[in-house]
């Protein structure tokens, strides 16, 4: 009986540390390529590749794209660019978007970025929009290619293989052809700061649109292919929602752990975590951080953490977990210095 109660009274130990870890799946914030600065919210648009010319003035005072030859494919996908990094722009929260213009031409030599444009320029435009900073289009390139492939299926209409005593009826077949249209789309951006006029960033940026279809002949597949302009402008759409990834922080779902329990101001904490309630948690955790049982400051720090990860605060997550360590070595919170290392490293 006497060992009962012993092996009992270490079972109960054991799983204490564990009744006060609690599980949580969350999105946690990942920094941008480019960080900005936090006072620039308001950006202005520059397009710098569509040829002015190509558009008419109809007598409603709308203006029409009407070029259609291949030449004029970069000027037609430009616009789908700014259109695409618009609707990124209206989809988040931290930028507003305050215009667009199609300023400074540069419609030669689009491989290659031109000269910026001058810094009293740049300061005039945000000045007269009221913005922080401009994103400006300046160097457009794609290339397309088509891979062929064929391949063997059974034909339409046809009957399923039939086994009899002493026939075998084959269902027929016939060749099928595949296209697959792929288009890179090569963008040159910079960013202007309003404050300066300077650029604050240029560089390329890459992606890529493939399109397949099929036909029972390689001329019946290309048919069926849309025609290059449609697949650009797809390609600079999607390229131009993609600009804003690199300035914009993006998300991350995450399962972590954290401790729910083991004072009465953890667990009261806890509450608030289950309705999301991350700032009043926090006012919590923090003074628990200071307190005179180095166990509480280990696991308010932890959790502390946490909450630095989810804003995307990398190296304040990290000072949390290496003070809450040095106060006492939980095994949930060495396993979580592991997890921050490896984002970082990523």
């Amino acid at each position: 009986m006497k060992y009962i109660i012993i092996i009992g009274i270490i079972l109960v130990a054991m799983l204490m540390p564990s009744c006060k870890v609690g599980y949580i799946v969350l999105d946690v914030e990942e920094p941008p390529e480019l960080l900005l600065e936090e006072e620039i919210m308001g950006l202005v648009l520059n397009n710098r590749i569509t040829d002015t010319t190509l558009f008419q003035r109809k007598p409603d005072r709308d203006f029409v794209l009407t070029g259609a030859r291949e030449s004029d494919v970069p000027s037609m996908a430009a616009l789908k660019v700014i259109s695409g990094l618009a609707e990124a722009i209206y989809s988040q929260d931290k930028y507003n978007l305050l215009g667009a213009k199609m300023m400074f031409p540069h419609t030669d030599g689009l491989d290659e970025m031109p000269d910026p444009i001058s810094s009293e320029s740049v300061i005039g435009i945000c000045k007269h929009s009221h913005a922080d900073a401009m994103i400006s289009l300046e160097g457009f390139m794609f290339v397309s290619s088509m891979d062929h492939s064929s391949f063997i299926g059974k034909a339409a209409n046809t009957p399923d293989l039939v086994h009899d005593n002493t026939i075998v009826f084959s269902a027929q077949t016939e060749e099928y052809h595949n296209i697959a249209l792929k288009t890179d789309i090569m963008l040159g951006w910079r960013i202007y700061s309003g404050s300066d006029g300077h650029p604050m960033y240029e560089g390329w940026l890459l992606d890529s649109v493939i399109y397949e279809v099929q036909g029972k002949s390689r001329e019946e597949a290309e048919k069926k292919l849309p025609s290059t302009a449609t697949v650009v402008e797809k390609a600079g759409f999607v390229a131009g929602k993609n600009i804003l990834a690199k300035i914009s922080p993006s998300y991350l779902t995450v399962e972590r752990y954290y401790f729910k329990g083991g004072s009465p101001e953890l667990k009261e904490a806890n509450q608030l975590v289950k309705f999301r309630r991350w700032d009043d948690a926090t006012t919590i955790w923090e003074p628990l951080a200071d307190h005179s049982n180095e166990k509480q400051k280990a696991m308010a720090l932890h959790n502390l953490a946490l909450v630095a990860e989810k804003k995307g605060e990398m190296e304040w997550a990290l000072d949390c977990i290496h003070q809450a360590l040095e106060y006492h070595p939980f095994p949930v919170t060495e396993d979580y210095l592991k997890i921050l290392q490896e984002r970082l490293n990523q």
